[in-house]
C-alpha cells in the first residue's frame, strides 16, 4: 500500500492520534459515534463508522489511499484495508492478529465503474494469522443482488443503493457479506463483512467519502 498525498487523508500516526483527541474518537472506550452530519463535514478527513460486536461503535480515519485501495485506522492501532469497498486485510484487534482475503470480481467491477454481476461465482483465499498459529481457507463465493434499488441513510445522508449478498463457503465454513452499492456512481457506502471464518461481522458505514 502506497500512502499518497490526498484530500481527506491523515498521513502519520501522530497526526491520527492528534485528530482523534480533537474529535473524541479512536479508542473504543471513548468513541463518539454516530456524530451529526455538520460535525462529520466540518472535520477535514474522510471517516468510516465501524460497528464491532461487543465494542461500542467507533470512527476510523482514512490514512492511505491508492486509487480504490483504502486504509482506515483507529487511534488504538486497528487497521482496515479495503479494495473498492471489500475488506482485504484486518489487523490490530489483538497482538499479532491479521486476517487477509484475496480480491474478487466485485472489486474489479467497481474499479471499472460498473455494478458487479449478480449470480457470479468465484474463488477466494482467506488467511488468518495469530501469535501462535495461522489458518488458510479456500472458499467459493456466490454474489447475488437482493431486489432492486433502495434507499439507506447514513447520519442524515440519504443514498440510493443496490444491495448485494456474498456467501462464501468451503463446505465446512461459511461467511456472509452484504454490500450496499451506490446506483449513481458504483461505490460501497455500507457493508457488513465477516472477512474470515470465525470472525464476527463488522458493519462499515462511510461517513465521509475520500476525495
Amino acid at each position: 500500500m502506497v500512502a499518497l498525498s490526498c484530500a481527506g487523508c491523515l498521513s502519520d500516526d501522530s497526526s491520527l492520534r492528534l485528530a482523534a483527541r480533537g474529535m473524541g474518537l479512536g479508542n473504543y472506550s471513548a468513541a463518539q459515534y454516530p456524530r451529526t452530519r455538520p460535525e462529520i463535514e466540518a472535520f477535514t478527513y474522510a471517516q468510516l463508522g465501524v460497528r464491532l460486536p461487543k465494542y461500542p461503535p467507533s470512527i476510523f480515519v482514512l490514512t492511505a489511499l491508492d486509487q480504490g485501495a483504502e486504509t482506515w485506522s483507529s487511534a488504538d492501532g486497528v487497521a482496515i484495508h479495503m479494495d473498492y469497498g471489500q475488506v482485504v486485510e484486518l489487523s490490530g484487534l489483538s497482538p499479532g492478529f491479521k486476517a487477509t482475503r484475496s480480491s474478487t470480481p466485485l472489486s474489479r467491477a467497481l474499479e471499472a465503474g460498473q455494478m458487479p454481476q449478480s449470480g457470479s461465482s468465484y474463488p477466494v483465499t482467506v488467511t488468518t494469522t495469530g501469535v501462535e498459529s495461522s489458518q488458510s481457507f479456500a472458499l467459493i463465493c456466490n454474489l447475488t443482488a437482493v431486489g432492486g434499488a433502495t434507499e439507506i441513510e447514513i447520519v442524515d445522508l440519504t443514498l440510493s443503493v443496490r444491495p448485494f449478498t456474498e456467501v462464501c463457503s468451503d463446505g465446512q465454513f461459511t461467511v456472509r457479506n452484504e454490500y450496499w452499492i451506490s446506483t449513481k456512481r458504483p461505490y460501497v457506502w455500507r457493508s457488513r463483512q465477516e472477512v474470515a471464518p470465525g470472525l464476527p461481522s463488522i458493519q462499515l458505514d462511510v461517513l465521509k467519502r475520500p476525495g
